[in-house]
């Protein structure tokens, strides 16, 4: 049995007791290698309180808690950073993971998109060190300096989708980088018609109402607020949108935008932010679901979520989206002249029936791709470390 370490960052807790991608995701590897006793995992997440009700045989969770003083002090270090244009951030869950991780030993360390931790970890452990890279690359959070850093250390560098392996890549020049889509369970998101026909009676539509569905982060860089008001100079009085998003983490400036847009809308209304398997219920209920992300996206998995339920998909030409997209299962728009295309977009669209039949080619293009199965996530996982040498 292999030694790993599996170090997240620090935004969210695994198991994923409050949702995120990059935490399903782990905690799918967590769980199934509990029934196939493939690894020992040392698991170095931040701390909650839900934790404590987790024992796993096979995994070893290092919670680590940041009190509210830390948290302040973390901001205010950033803001400073930020304004002297310097290229780092700065967070104490690095040090405390540092601390706990410098005297052991592993036959591989996992870093989960974190790169600033990535280095600190490198420069103290003495393992063989994999990153894996869940979202684009950037200024600041991924800088271009630690890209080619762990190019050069790193003995594998796994990406969520061929977009990103060829970022990476175009950037360093590395060739030890593997494609480990992101996935979704094909048993939770399903068409339901009775969830449809409740939820479209719960909030009154005619059968005659085409519902658009946004889920996601409601944050500037998903392209939220220009979706909102594109969507209101669309004429048939017949389209809805429905949002599903967390307020959580966004900045105050969209956050005061996005409820003034809302209170004012006739056409869009915000449900909240719905658990992650309460999701498919919701994607039931629309007839299509809109990915409007303005910059470049690293996978879409609300996409393949909603193929999977097979609705059709209305995605910006945004990074991977357009790997998943095509005429047959949805439509792209483009994102720099996001209004006047995507109302062209829209103006496509005759009825329900057409939507439905581009929502079977989506199904059947998710359905055929085993890749995006989580049943098969932990066995792909496992593949790319047994082939590193």
């Amino acid at each position: 049995m292999k030694n790993i370490a599996i170090v997240m960052p620090s935004y969210k807790p695994v198991p994923d007791v409050r949702g995120g991608g990059i935490e399903h995701l782990v905690t799918n590897i967590i769980t199934d290698n509990e029934q196939v006793n493939r690894f020992h995992i040392d698991l170095y997440t931040i701390d909650d309180v839900r934790l404590t009700k987790y024992n796993f045989s096979n995994t070893v969770l290092y919670k680590i808690r940041k009190n509210r003083l830390k948290i302040i002090i973390e901001k205010i270090i950033n803001r400073i950073l930020f304004y002297l244009n310097i290229e780092f951030v700065f967070d104490w869950y690095n040090y405390s993971v540092k601390h706990k991780i410098k005297n052991k030993k592993y036959d591989f360390i996992i870093v989960e998109n974190n790169m600033y931790l990535y280095k600190i970890l490198y420069c103290v452990v003495n393992s063989k060190f994999i990153f894996h890279l869940h979202n684009d690359i950037d200024n600041r959070n991924k800088p271009y300096s630690l890209c080619k850093f762990i190019s050069n250390t790193a003995s594998q560098v796994i990406t969520c989708s061929e977009f990103l392996k060829e970022r990476f890549y175009s950037i360093t020049k590395c060739n030890q980088i593997a494609v480990l889509n992101n996935c979704v369970d094909f048993k939770i998101f399903t068409y339901s018609d009775m969830d449809r026909i409740n939820l479209r009676k719960k909030y009154k539509l005619d059968k005659n109402d085409v519902v658009f569905l946004y889920i996601g982060r409601i944050s500037e860089d998903k392209g939220i607020i220009p979706l909102i008001e594109s969507f209101e100079l669309i004429k048939n009085k017949n389209f809805k949108l429905f949002i599903i998003g967390d307020k959580e983490n966004g900045d105050h400036h969209t956050i005061s935008m996005f409820n003034n847009l809302i209170e004012s809308s006739v056409k869009s209304k915000y449900l909240g932010k719905i658990f992650n398997k309460d999701l498919y219920k919701f994607i039931s209920m629309a007839d299509s679901v809109v990915i409007p992300t303005i910059v470049e996206e690293a996978f879409g998995l609300v996409a393949i979520e909603a193929m999977s339920c097979g609705k059709p998909v209305i995605v910006a030409n945004s990074g991977a989206l357009t790997e998943l997209v095509d005429h047959k299962c949805g439509f792209i728009f483009d994102k720099e002249q996001f209004a006047e295309s995507f109302i062209d977009v829209v103006s496509e669209i005759n009825d329900i029936a057409q939507l439905q039949e581009m929502g079977k080619n989506a199904l059947k293009k998710v359905r055929n791709n085993p890749s995006y199965d989580s049943e098969k996530y932990f066995d792909n996982f496992r593949k790319i470390l047994d082939n590193i040498r």
